[in-house]
């Protein structure tokens, strides 16, 4: 399982837990430390700041992929979006060319003239960034689709679905990307930083996170990535980071941990069942 770096906090403001985004100079030795250690994907999108025109400074292209999303508004301005990226990253050729969301998927002009543009050899992969199961099923049944980015973590037990599950194992061609596995950084802070979710207590989930740890002798982070690595259908782990340090950090977590066995697997699932989704869709706080 590959690990993708997310370059939003390097061109943008993201998350509540920061100040402000990495700056230009951080950033850059982000990106070059990411390659020096083998994590040669990156995610971007236009709406990230500057992070494209940041990426356009990575020291060594030659084995580097980058996944870009873009916000297609109507197809006369869609060469035009891909220009703009092209561009921005300084490349003759996009490797992954996303949808924001599933919103832009649904559009089916919009749609078929992105694939007569990736037909002409701008674009080699095609992808759709989604929320619900629902979504990722309807985009896995598009033979032209071979990149989902889903939001994942042991809270959010939607992906347990079996007709998302089968329709994996029938595309040998798909590579699914998992993001939010900290969920914008609740699952590894403490309670107070929770958003409020209706009168519902999620001082008790907080506290079955807390149990599961102490049980276990598990950091939080170490619950939440060693999760992500047990399921063998995830083909790459998503993060971000905010600084050169904190990068360092994770390269070192995430190289040595392993995935759980299938008896606490279970368990982890059965603590964790039934989570409301105002808690595991950051859109709804």
């Amino acid at each position: 399982m590959k690990l993708i770096l997310g370059t939003v906090q390097l061109g943008k403001k993201y998350s509540k837990f920061t100040e402000d985004k990495v700056n230009n100079d951080e950033a850059i030795k982000i990106l070059n430390h990411s390659i020096k250690n083998n994590i040669l994907t990156f995610d971007t999108a236009q709406i990230y700041g500057n992070s494209e025109k940041l990426l356009s400074n990575i020291s060594n292209k030659d084995n580097v992929r980058i996944i870009t999303k873009i916000h297609f508004t109507d197809i006369n301005s869609m060469e035009n979006e891909i220009n703009h990226s092209l561009t921005n990253l300084n490349l003759k050729k996009l490797d992954t060319v996303m949808f924001h969301n599933y919103e832009g998927f649904k559009d089916k002009n919009i749609v078929n003239n992105l694939i007569k543009i990736k037909n002409n050899g701008v674009i080699k992969n095609l992808g759709v960034s989604v929320y619900t199961v629902e979504e990722a099923i309807d985009v896995l049944k598009s033979k032209e689709f071979s990149v989902l980015q889903i939001p994942f973590n042991y809270l959010d037990r939607q992906w347990d679905n079996v007709e998302f599950l089968n329709l994996i194992n029938k595309r040998s061609d798909i590579e699914i990307h998992i993001r939010s596995i900290f969920l914008q950084g609740i699952l590894v802070n403490e309670h107070k930083y929770w958003p409020t979710i209706d009168n519902q207590d999620t001082k008790i989930i907080y506290d079955n996170i807390e149990n599961i740890c102490k049980k276990y002798n598990l950091t939080k982070i170490e619950l939440l990535v060693r999760y992500s690595l047990s399921f063998d259908w995830i083909s790459g782990i998503l993060f971000g980071v905010d600084s050169l340090k904190q990068l360092e950090e994770n390269i070192t977590l995430f190289n040595k941990f392993d995935k759980f066995n299938k008896e606490l697997l279970d368990e982890i699932k059965d603590t964790f069942k039934n989570i409301p989704k105002k808690l595991t869709d950051p859109r709804l706080w």
